[in-house]
């Protein structure tokens, strides 16, 4: 998980366990219903901030990982366009990328998504080198 996106989460359990002493304050009278409406507004004013950022977190990573597994799609294509590689080296330089590629899956550096788009890729390129 991104360490922001941890920090957010850690922001929102201390919210939420916030919230639950601010009931129990309420249930057991140390508050005023007054005073637990006024805290339910700045509750809800905060927890909605901490989605909108989760949210904007998120979608950086999506764009992150998207961009590295154009990276790797990219490295695929430009081995096909070197004429001067032989079939077997190809292949072991295509099998090393799938490698890398694997290891940023399992390191959360790609989606499950954007692995299955490479391994599409992959395949092609796989066939096509088998061609030759």
């Amino acid at each position: 998980m991104d360490k922001g996106l941890g920090k957010l989460e850690d922001r929102q359990k201390q919210l939420d366990n916030t919230f639950k002493n601010a009931a129990q304050a309420l249930i057991t009278e140390r508050i005023s219903q007054e005073s637990f409406r006024t805290f339910n507004e700045a509750y809800k004013t905060t927890r909605e901030a901490i989605e909108r950022e989760k949210e904007i977190s998120y979608q950086e990573i999506e764009q992150k990982q998207r961009e590295i597994s154009a990276e790797y799609i990219k490295a695929v294509v430009a081995l096909l366009q070197d004429k001067t590689i032989s079939k077997d080296l190809l292949q072991k330089e295509l099998d090393q990328i799938l490698e890398q590629v694997a290891s940023d899956l399992i390191g959360e550096n790609i989606s499950q998504e954007s692995y299955r788009t490479f391994v599409e890729a992959y395949k092609t390129t796989r066939d096509v080198i088998e061609r030759k």
